[in-house]
């Protein structure tokens, strides 16, 4: 009998719940946000949610504040039938977890959804809940729980997060994870009884928000009126009775509070008082509060309620301080205008001012700019993310406001000086120096609008060029005792190399390494391409561990991890540097060597290299189509001591190879390792820059081979005698191993002559490619054949041209991709894609390929240039897009003009230049 009545209520108990799920489903929201920029806590870029209408008449949803983030963003939510509307943040609570988003109700033409009603006083402990939204990213998903407590304290996001402070939390076991902030607490009368925010991923603890406070402000919203937030800027927790006694509550005054408060199980306490607040110096920690304005306030709610109400006016706490009663009086400030609300974006950085959140947790008044994002300008400087600036050219800086008056009064002065502190350092600062200027990112400044999808932003002017670099005077060169050092030192360079734009599929945005002066006449560096990678970036090179000059690069090869860079001489003065002479030949491996290179200190160290070997480098291909080092016969060696590369040199004092960091594929890794790289083969590369030929390659990709192996492929022992009596020291041939493109050659074939000559080695056979055409004689499936081999030419230049669009990063396909791959698509090349932008929310992916735009076959940055200026601004563009395995499809990308302009990026004789394009056209800066 009690079993089947327990049957009967549980069938009833489901049927209620699935009523109100059924019902309160309609009104549940799939939120897709992307945040635009680093912004307070947001970090740029996608996340998804979930949200719930609280007012269907007016379009208004709730969520929670970390859901909408305080800077800004571009959201879309999905109802249950799939119907998707554009929202915009209308309220961010400016402490606890909620605030509120508005759509147009006029945009759902098939759904009708109601208004979840709010009821704060529902949530007790014992009540079972329902939790809808998008666990785990889903459409839709149904958690069960039990409110367990009801007087949690907030959840704690570590020292520097955004902590709610001044409520209680909710918690039940109900297992939610991302994507369900911002659900629905249903109960089973259907109401809402609080807003799911935290969960503990360790258990299955979540943790709701009450609704006192999301009440309060939705009705406000509701009546068209401002939400009054006060504060005192403290933070207050409650304390039970008997550790208030030990702080020093009298008994009397406990018993009164019990007795008026029955449901009260203790007292607000002073917490903690914000430094250079409004309470600082008349609230104190450990201030027991008995009542403010005459009126016993025991909890926060009542606490906000006063607060709130009384902005601008004096009010009196009561409070019981080291066992005595004290009277304090201080002035509610406004919580919203201790808000930032502007931005300012400045070198690839963004800059705001410090949040209430952030000066609470590192205990430091609430002035100074933080740097939400340290883009390239400021990264490079060493100024890194979270800093917190205070001074700038030796003025304070105590807002964003004074970061951009001395943006207005620079007039052509690129160089600041800044002093700022980090999280966890913040009673010791750091300096850096930093140029700004337009060359690679403009600068504007963004004002909060609510209720609005785009901010209120105005360019601002800054130098368009660097500073022009000084001509030094009275350069004094290095002395050292050691005759072959003082010889090669001043021929030294340190390198640093830093891209603001990742093309070409480059693995890391900022390199330093060590080159080589090989031509001081003209000016010409040698380095590897681990050092310098692509063309576009910032070269700097410093001589004598002194003297930092600019540079540019001038060649980077094709195949060989060789780099040549320029320099203007006349910028280091008088000063005379000596051209070392360089081997023509691979090394001799008996011959001593040693290696004078520069150390992590700074400092020129020489150290024998002890027993040189000959190896030949095989690298796996590189997962995504990036430079990687061609098979090539190098020097090896274990050195004694640690070095970030230099040459070695003979007795004679000639140059034998330099010592190079390659980057090259482990698995999913990239990793560097070090060899020398023959001082002939870099000899061969300058002249290959210096010389008005073309440079060719062949269209494949060698490896050696045994002739043991060969044999038993069919070569012949004419061909074996022939090979041996040519003196060559390594028995052995050449075969190929990968084909580019659609080469004559296929994979497996041994190459027996080119144009009649041997092949010996791979460096020769690199000087035999050097013609348009050459006809090679291989042992192909046990038979020789001869077939006519049309090399490829390089025109010694890299990429040069890039687009900046909806936040892809767009060129056309660069060499690797054609080498390493083999047939390329026709297209425009995607090398990137930045978080947050529209690219990123619609699924416009990076190592891709767009051959169309609206239908339209398109190969040239000029073609898709073309195509999209002829669009709407406001419309969609649709794109043909090709896998690198072949597969198409369609994507419809929204354009976002205020914080994704149009830019094009080009390399021209007097260097990079950044040109932004319609509908925010401006000035072409260099």
């Amino acid at each position: 009998m009690l079993i089947g009545s327990w049957q009967v209520r549980a069938q009833d108990s489901s049927a209620e719940w699935s009523a109100v799920v059924g019902k309160a489903v309609q009104s549940v929201v799939s939120l897709q946000i992307s945040y635009v920029r680093d912004f307070v806590e947001a970090d740029q870029g996608v996340s998804s949610a979930t949200g719930f209408v609280v007012d269907a008449e007016q379009g208004i949803i709730l969520t929670n504040r970390h859901v909408i983030g305080a800077g800004p963003v571009a959201i879309t939510a999905t109802f249950q039938n799939l119907e998707r509307v554009d929202v915009v943040p209308l309220y961010r609570d400016p402490v606890h977890d909620f605030g509120f988003l508005r759509y147009d109700p006029a945009d759902l033409r098939r759904n009708n959804p109601a208004s979840l009603k709010l009821n704060p006083a529902g949530a007790t402990v014992g009540t079972d809940v329902r939790v809808i939204g998008s666990d785990g990213g889903e459409q839709l998903s149904i958690l069960a729980g039990t409110i367990a407590r009801v007087d949690r304290r907030a959840p704690n996001y570590g020292r520097y997060g955004h902590n709610d402070f001044n409520t209680f939390y909710l918690q039940a076991a109900s297992s939610t994870s991302g994507g369900s902030s911002g659900s629905p607490v249903l109960d089973q009368f259907g109401d809402v009884i609080a807003l799911n925010a935290a969960a503990n991923s360790s258990t299955a603890s979540s943790f709701f928000l009450p609704l006192d406070r999301i009440k309060y402000a939705l009705e406000k919203l509701q009546a068209k009126e401002p939400v009054a937030r006060g504060t005192v800027q403290t933070v207050f927790e409650q304390r039970p009775f008997r550790f208030l006694s030990r702080l020093g509550l009298h008994n009397e005054i406990a018993q009164r509070i019990q007795q008026d408060f029955p449901l009260s199980n203790g007292m607000l306490l002073v917490r903690q008082v914000f430094v250079g607040g409004v309470a600082e110096g008349v609230l104190l920690e450990g201030d027991i509060v008995v009542g403010i304005n005459g009126q016993t306030v025991t909890e926060f709610i009542r606490l906000a309620q006063i607060l709130d109400s009384s902005i601008g006016t004096e009010v009196e706490f009561k409070l019981i301080r080291q066992g005595a009663t004290v009277v304090e009086r201080l002035t509610v400030q406004d919580l919203e205008a201790l808000q930032p609300t502007r931005l300012v974006e400045l070198g690839g950085s963004v800059f705001h001012n410090v949040s209430v959140q952030r000066a609470r947790g590192m205990n430091l008044p609430q002035r100074g700019v933080v740097v939400a994002k340290s883009g390239y300008e400021f990264a490079r400087a060493g100024v890194p993310r979270d800093a917190l600036i205070t001074e700038l050219n030796g003025r304070p800086i105590n807002t964003v406001n004074d970061l951009l008056d001395h943006m207005h009064q620079a007039s052509g002065n690129t160089e600041w000086r800044l002093r700022f502190v980090e999280p966890g350092r913040e009673f010791t600062s750091a300096v850096a120096r930093v140029e700004v200027n337009a060359r690679w990112f403009g600068a504007k400044s963004c004002d909060q609008r609510n209720d609005s999808r785009f901010w209120d932003c105005t360019d601002v002017e800054l130098p368009g060029r660097r500073s022009a670099p000084e001509v030094l005077t009275d350069v004094v060169l290095p002395g050292y005792k050691d005759a072959q050092i003082q010889k090669v030192a001043p021929s030294l360079v340190r390198l640093s190399f830093d891209i603001p734009y990742a093309i070409d599929n480059v693995y890391a945005t900022s390199f330093s390494g060590v080159g080589l002066v090989v031509d001081a006449e003209r000016g010409l560096v040698v380095t590897d391409r681990n050092t310098v990678p692509i063309e576009l970036g910032d070269l700097e090179l410093t001589f004598f561990s002194t003297y930092k000059i600019p540079g540019r690069v001038a060649f980077l090869h094709p195949l060989h991890n060789i780099a040549v860079l320029q320099y203007d001489p006349a910028l280091l003065g008088d000063v005379t540097i000596e051209t070392l002479p360089m081997a023509d030949s691979f090394p001799a491996l008996d011959n001593p060597l040693e290696l004078i290179g520069y150390r992590n200190d700074g400092t020129i160290r020489k150290q024998n290299v002890p027993n040189p070997s000959e190896v030949t480098l095989y690298f796996n291909l590189p997962q995504l189509s990036r430079f990687q080092q061609v098979p090539i016969d190098v020097l090896s060696a274990a050195l004694p001591g640690p070095t970030l590369g230099g040459p070695l040199v003979d007795q004679n004092g000639v140059v034998q190879a330099l010592w190079q960091s390659f980057a090259y594929q482990s698995g999913d890794e990239v990793k560097e390792a070090e060899w020398a790289m023959p001082a002939a083969m870099v000899k061969e590369v300058v002249n290959q820059y210096l010389s008005e030929q073309a440079l060719f390659t062949a269209p494949a990709v060698f490896q050696y081979k045994s002739l043991a192996l060969a044999r038993e492929q069919g070569l012949t022992d004419q061909w074996i005698a022939r090979i041996v009596d040519s003196g060559v020291e390594h028995r052995r041939v050449l075969a190929v191993s990968q084909v580019v493109g659609d080469s004559a050659f296929k994979v497996g074939d041994i190459l027996l002559d080119v144009n009649g000559q041997l092949p010996s080695t791979l460096a020769k056979l690199e000087k035999l490619f050097q013609l348009e055409q050459v006809n090679v004689r291989v042992l192909r499936d046990g038979g020789e054949i001869v077939i006519g081999i049309d090399t490829i030419k390089h025109e010694k230049k890299g990429t040069r041209r890039a687009l900046l669009w909806a936040g892809s990063i767009i060129q056309e396909p660069h060499f690797e991709l054609s080498y390493q791959r083999g047939n390329v698509t026709a297209g425009l090349f995607i090398s990137g894609t930045q978080a947050g932008s529209p690219s990123i929310q619609d699924r416009l992916y990076r190592n891709r390929f767009i051959v169309a735009v609206e239908g339209v076959p398109t190969s040239t940055i000029d073609e898709f240039i073309a195509e999209i200026s002829s669009k709407n601004p406001t419309e969609p563009v649709r794109l043909t897009v090709v896998a690198m395995n072949g597969y198409r499809s369609v994507v419809s990308v929204q354009p976002e003009y205020n914080f994704w302009p149009t830019t094009e990026l080009r390399r021209t004789d007097r260097g990079w230049q950044r040109k932004s394009l319609p509908p925010a056209a401006i000035a072409v800066v260099e």
